[in-house]
């Protein structure tokens, strides 16, 4: 029935919005260039990035759990071109390698603070997650608009980083994120890390080639980091973590009798398909989800060039 009620929410959402276009187009003329909503989203989505930054700015800087989780929301955001994020703990937590509980906590924290970066706009229900808002707190606001974007994409926690710790995911960043070499008190600053944990990050991402000297300053090294993921080994646990997900959202499909989906027992692990049906999680994936699980579907990011 949730599934019902949205499509035809969507439906009709769609039809006002096509209707709307046809309207704006007419008013507009021909002679007037297309108006660029999807860039004012990404405007943003930049702008609320702005805003964590500066939260992190003034404290937290030893939250590293909560920025890394609200860098996969940034990271989402932009490959949806939404500021409405619809992703389960489940898939945050590959994002970020985080485990589900903990991104749970993180999240209804985040979202209970007094002026909070992320506002929980709709409880989940059946397969939908939960959605949640991006949220430019109020007394960020104008200094947010006013900060220069970072340039390159924003990134959650690159599987690398799950045996390189956090602490370098952010030095790391910092790098990416400017064409000029940091010293060590400007990096830690960049990265919002402590100088100690700062030089460490450093010194680790320069034993694996992520980061070199130039004098007294650092630059990006040039090893790759998809290439040390699978040298770590990482990538194959990045996969079963998402085949045991799969399977636990299967069994939670069959339990709300949405699909009857034949579940080898072998695949599912600890969950035994024969058994009664398992509790419900307490956050389920996106229809996105569904599309790439059932239909093998997957999301193509848009490049500069065809935005622009």
């Amino acid at each position: 029935s949730a599934l019902v009620t949205d499509r035809k929410s969507a439906v009709t959402f769609e039809k006002r919005r096509r209707s709307a276009d046809r309207e704006e187009s007419v008013r507009v003329g021909t002679t007037s260039g297309p108006k660029t909503h999807r860039g004012d989203t990404y405007q943003e989505i930049r702008t609320w990035v702005n805003a964590v930054e500066l939260e992190f700015d003034e404290n937290r800087r030893d939250d590293l759990a909560a920025r890394a989780v609200l860098s996969a929301m940034a990271e989402a955001a932009q490959k949806s071109g939404s500021t409405l994020i619809s992703f389960g703990n489940r898939s945050l937590s590959v994002a970020t390698g985080l485990d589900q509980s903990t991104v749970g906590k993180i999240l209804k924290r985040l979202s209970n603070d007094d002026d909070p970066l992320i506002d929980l706009i709709r409880e989940s229900s059946g397969v939908l997650a939960h959605t949640y808002s991006l949220v430019v707190p109020k007394r960020f606001e104008e200094a947010a608009a006013k900060r220069t974007w970072k340039k390159g994409k924003v990134h959650g926690v690159r599987p690398a980083f799950r045996e390189l710790g956090l602490p370098a995911a952010f030095a790391y960043a910092a790098l990416e994120q400017t064409d000029d070499p940091l010293s060590g008190r400007e990096l830690a600053m960049a990265a919002r890390l402590g100088v100690t944990s700062a030089h460490e990050a450093l010194l680790l991402l320069e034993g694996f080639g992520l980061a070199r000297r130039i004098g007294s300053k650092w630059v990006r090294g040039q090893s790759r980091l998809d290439h040390l993921a699978e040298r770590f080994g990482v990538l194959e646990r990045v996969k079963e973590q998402i085949e045991k997900y799969r399977a636990e959202r299967y069994a939670y499909w069959a339990f709300l009798g949405i699909t009857r989906l034949q579940i080898d027992a072998r695949s599912v692990g600890s969950i035994d398909a024969e058994a009664p049906p398992p509790t419900p999680p307490e956050s389920s994936h996106t229809l996105l989800d569904m599309l790439e699980d059932v239909l093998g579907a997957h999301l193509i990011a848009e490049t500069r060039d065809s935005v622009a």
